[in-house]
């Protein structure tokens, strides 16, 4: 029985023994926890006031580095410059820093981290200057062009850009559906009577049912650009006109020869006419599919009188000239169309 009790009061004795031990190392483990985050927040707080340290220190580096000037204040230059001023707080911060050794190595890196880019800020504020482009260098080394070289350059291109638009205005004249060919001019009895880009006119479509063309029996020699007018005029406008009027298709315009050298209304002195460069036309009557003709010039007939007055109305739109019966002594049984220019722009009409 006795031996039965020590036994019991062996093992009460180990397990309280065990009992205290766990309780110990239990209070040892939270006291490890506790340090460690002891240590986790003062690693924060140092690292933290390192940072805020050393930013106030840049900025107040850069500020005065900016703003001082040796030549200003002679007697700061060995005291208060801005290096010094620097030092002073590096000192601060380092003393701060030993006294808290474990967080010392901290400290030391974010200082390089700082530092690095602060020493580097002055040095970008200058740019560097952008490479020559070497086609500036192509032409700096280029011979200089000479005054005369440069107008023969400059009436090439004229001349092609001419050649091109000549180009352009006879093709406009095949796709409008123009018959015509390109004449061969005669020398002229003076210079000034040139036409430019000749072609003599034959006949354009007609969008009618009675006829397919409308012909010019007289084959007028105009320039191109005159040309291509008239037959816009003569089919867009004129053949539609008459048809509506007088319930027939136009099937031909009578004209003149289209170009002439000589000057306005045949005179023997004054201004060039619009006829010796190309310019102008002169129409005597219309024939119409039935047979039957519309003169310019009023012959009694009120019905004829109308489609002739209508016509020359809206020539106005077309061309810059429009001269009549009525107009002056020159005109009185024709009507004379032209697009020479009276003054500085196109927009000047004479229409009588």
């Amino acid at each position: 029985m006795d031996n039965l009790a020590e036994a019991y009061w062996r093992g009460a004795g180990a397990l309280f023994s065990t009992l205290r031990l766990c309780q110990i190392a239990r209070a040892m483990l939270t006291l490890i926890t506790v340090s460690q985050a002891l240590i986790v927040s003062g690693t924060i707080v140092c690292v933290t006031y390192c940072l805020v340290h050393l930013t106030a220190c840049s900025v107040l580096w850069l500020i005065e580095k900016l703003s001082f000037d040796p030549r200003d204040d002679p007697h700061r230059r060995a005291d208060n410059t801005p290096l010094r001023t620097l030092s002073k707080m590096s000192s601060n911060l380092a003393q701060f820093a030993m006294h808290c050794p474990i967080h010392l190595a901290a400290t030391t890196a974010v200082g390089l981290l700082i530092a690095a880019p602060l020493d580097a800020a002055p040095r970008r504020l200058v740019p560097i200057p952008r490479p020559r482009p070497a086609i500036l260098d192509a032409r700096s080394s280029a011979p200089p062009v000479s005054a005369s070289q440069n107008r023969d350059q400059k009436q090439g291109s004229r001349t092609e850009d001419a050649s091109r638009d000549d180009e352009a205005c006879l093709a406009r004249l095949r796709a409008a559906d123009v018959r015509f060919d390109i004449p061969i001019m005669p020398a002229a009895a003076r210079a000034s009577c040139t036409i430019e880009v000749p072609v003599r006119l034959k006949s354009l479509a007609a969008h009618a049912r009675a006829v397919a063309e409308v012909r010019l029996p007289e084959e007028p020699v105009v320039s191109c650009r005159f040309g291509e007018r008239l037959a816009a005029w003569l089919g867009h406008l004129v053949a539609p006109l008459i048809a509506g009027r007088m319930s027939a298709d136009l099937r031909a315009v009578r004209t003149g020869p289209g170009y002439e050298c000589r000057n306005r209304n045949g005179v023997a002195n004054g201004k060039l006419s619009a006829h010796a460069v190309g310019q102008a036309i002169d129409i005597s009557r219309f024939e119409l599919s039935d047979g039957r003709l519309i003169p310019v010039k009023p012959d009694g007939d009120e019905a004829m009188r109308d489609v002739v007055d209508s016509v020359r109305t809206v020539a106005c739109g077309w061309f810059t000239t429009v001269l009549g019966p009525g107009s002056d002594a020159a005109h009185t049984d024709h009507l004379h169309v032209d697009i020479a220019m009276h003054g500085a722009s196109d927009r000047y009409r004479i229409c009588q």
